[in-house]
Order: structure tokens, then sequence, then C-alpha cells
């Protein structure tokens, strides 16, 4: 088994499709569907169900998958930690969590070479991203607000979520070059767009320009779990509720295969997400009122401007 199997192995994993990981990957698509084989081989288990739609995680594939991420994580932070002591670039290490806005890691790679530095991008959920933060395993991280502050454990379906209670709502101030206080951690919200109904095409909600959110009432919510990001989880509930709708929730991961799947199953379901996520095969519609929105926030350990934040900020000015 080698590294890059595991990387081509979680590629294939997050896109779904072979033809979309090659792509991402820059490889060609029997090239990589050999590499897959390869290591199928070698562990003696099949790791993918493939289809003419797409290929999905066998239960094999499904128990690699984090063993999969923790070694890759291991060996990025291995390599930097040697490139750390032996080069004089200095390198920061950026937490990444899903849905992440498409030009945000741009920035932040460009607001480093400005300093002549570079960046490492890891995959992290919020929920995970702060105690690396925190204990300065992770130099800077991209995180999904609001942050949640917890002393009790709460399960995805605790009643009533507070959306006063819990967590630190931080929002973005118009000048400056600091950062908010949160939970021990500096914030600077950096990006919000309105959150809107995720479906599949032919959904009969996808005939209106607008969705009610008493149109919502008889639909499953495909969400995702709590520990990924407690106080968007909670303050999102919070929102449904105070619009007067209390969905029951499809827990699903946050996988962009794995969320067509669902939304194109035939069944009563839908997603508030962005209108970036829609894709063929699905219809996005915002909502006709009281929208809640998505937003990120750059998040570092210490009380002073992270470095790079003046660069991160003049690009956004652009």
């Amino acid at each position: 088994m080698e590294l890059r199997q595991l990387r081509y192995f979680c590629a294939v994993a997050d896109e779904g499709n072979l033809t979309r990981a090659a792509e991402a990957l820059g490889l060609r698509s029997p090239s990589l569907s050999q590499q897959i084989r390869a290591l199928e081989q070698d562990l003696r288990a099949r790791l993918f169900d493939r289809s003419a739609t797409g290929m999905a995680l066998t239960a094999a594939g499904e128990a690699l998958l984090p063993e999969a991420r923790a070694a890759l994580a291991a060996a990025g932070r291995a390599r930097r930690a040697v490139q750390q002591a032996s080069a004089p670039v200095r390198t920061y290490t950026v937490g990444l969590p899903a849905g992440v806005p498409a030009h945000l890691p741009g920035l932040i790679r460009a607001a480093a070479r400005a300093l002549g530095a570079e960046v490492a991008f890891e995959d992290v959920p919020t929920g995970r991203q702060l105690p690396r933060l925190r204990h300065r395993d992770l130099d800077l991280g991209i995180v999904t607000m609001p942050l949640h502050h917890e002393t009790e454990p709460r399960t995805e379906q605790d009643a009533e979520p507070d959306a006063e209670q819990g967590f630190e709502q931080v929002s973005a101030q118009p000048g400056g070059q600091g950062g908010e206080r949160a939970g021990g951690l500096a914030v600077r919200v950096v990006h919000r767009e309105p959150l809107g109904v995720l479906m599949a095409a032919d959904h009969p909600l996808a005939a209106a320009d607008r969705v009610a959110w008493t149109q919502l009432h008889d639909q499953d919510l495909l969400f995702f779990p709590r520990d990924l990001a407690p106080g968007y989880h909670d303050a999102l509930l919070a929102a449904c509720r105070g619009a007067g709708w209390r969905p029951r929730l499809r827990i699903s991961t946050a996988r962009r295969a794995v969320t067509r799947a669902e939304l194109t199953g035939g069944e009563p379901v839908v997603a508030l997400r962005p209108a970036a996520e829609a894709e063929p095969g699905l219809a996005w519609r915002p909502l006709a009122s009281a929208a809640p929105a998505a937003e990120f926030a750059l998040a570092w350990p210490g009380r002073a401007a992270h470095p790079l934040l003046p660069g991160i900020l003049r690009e956004l000015r652009r």
C-alpha cells in the first residue's frame, strides 16, 4: 500500500466519480482505475461498488476512508516538519472544512506568497479544527460560523437548540486588521452567503421560483453529523424551528456524491445549502423569507493579528 494510492482512493471517494477524480488529480482515468484496483488487490477487498452513474464506497471502503485520511494527514505533518526545519521558507498549515468557498484557499495562498511563505492545506471539519488551533497544531483555519462552546455533550436529536446559547456568533468588522475573540481564538468573518433549498431537479418544489418555509413541512432535511460543526448545526436548526419548520433529520456525510445520491433518490428530502452547490441533476431555489446564511471565518491562536490576515483582506477587497 502506497501513500499515493491512499490519496487517489480518497479523491475517488470524495468525488464519487472516477473521471472527475482523475481530472482533480491530473491523471488519466485508466491510470487512476489501475491504481484503485491495485490497492484493492493489496488489501484483498473491494473498496467501491462501480456503476454507470459513479462509484460508491463499500463497507470495506467506508472503513478505510478515515484511516486513509489520518495516514495522509500524518504524512503531511511529517513532511512539513522536515521542510520547516531544513528550509528558510515558512509554511503555514491551514485547516479547511467541507463546503469552504472555492476562492478562499487561493486568497490565502496568494497572501502567503506575498510574504515569501507557503501554505499546506488540510481537510479538517470545524469541530476538529478548534482544539488543533488552540494547541497550535494548525496555524490558521477557515471555520464555519458560529463557533460553539459547550460543557455537556449533545446528540443530533437534542430538542430545541437555542440560537442565543451554547456558541458565540462573531460578525465581520468593517475595518481594522485584527479579529474578535471566541473560545480562546481570534476570528474574522471573511465570507457570508444565503442558504436556499437544494433538491433534485425533478422535485415538485423545483417548479417554483422561491420556496416558502411552509412548503417544507413534509420534507426531510439532509443534514450533517453535529460534531463536524456544532455551532452551525445548532444555529441552522434553530433558524428552521424559528421559521416554523421542525424537520426530521437525515444524517449523512458531507461528500458531494453522497449528497447527490440522497437528494435524487426519489424521496421527500431537501438540503439547505448555498447556491454554488447546485450541479447537474440538482436544483437550487432561494427561500422566500428569513433565509439563514453560511458564514466562514479565519481563526487562529493568539491575540495579535495573524501575519497573513492583512494580505487576505487586501485580496478580498480586490
